[in-house]
């Protein structure tokens, strides 16, 4: 997936390669023209047991009064 350095965390890497030769170009077309970064994240220590964080906020709001006006 291609995104931006600053947005991996720091500890999630495992490791981090670098292809500057044609194989880069090969591989990424010419958006290698420079040469590639490849970054390697930790995998998911799991125990069995599926762990999911959510946070969010949900709002209804509806109106303390109903009034229909009437033009003519």
């Amino acid at each position: 997936m291609e995104m931006e350095l600053n947005q991996i965390n720091p500890n999630d890497i495992a490791s981090i390669s670098i292809l500057k030769d044609a194989a880069s170009c090969a591989i990424y077309g010419n958006r290698a023209d420079n040469g590639v970064i490849l970054v390697t994240t930790k995998q998911g220590a799991t125990d069995g047991k599926i762990n999911v964080t959510y946070s969010g906020k949900f709002s209804l709001n509806t109106p303390d009064v109903l009034t229909w006006q009437v033009y003519s």
